[in-house]
């Protein structure tokens, strides 16, 4: 299961920190998360053992909403986006 930048036992900084309680600013922190998503499509594209052309994107809380910014974006083979 991959997961993103900051979050488990990836390490480094969050980069999809959207600020404080009190003054939130969430496309940034969207756009990080749906760029990392992208990576993982492509390296998914690379394996022998996937297919090249038919991807599903789910997500669940902050990784539900990326999953929509990546619907939004509209890579080329994704089908469906799951929340």
């Amino acid at each position: 299961m991959p997961t993103r930048i900051g979050y488990g036992v990836t390490g480094g900084p969050d980069i999809e920190n959207t600020g404080t309680c009190a003054r939130k600013h969430y496309p940034p922190a969207y756009h990080a998360g749906a760029l990392q998503t992208l990576a993982v499509l492509d390296a998914m594209r690379r394996r022998p053992d996937a297919s090249r052309d038919r991807a599903i994107v789910i997500g669940q809380s902050f990784g539900g909403t990326i999953a929509i910014a990546v619907a939004a974006i509209g890579p080329p083979g994704v089908q469906a986006a799951i929340n």
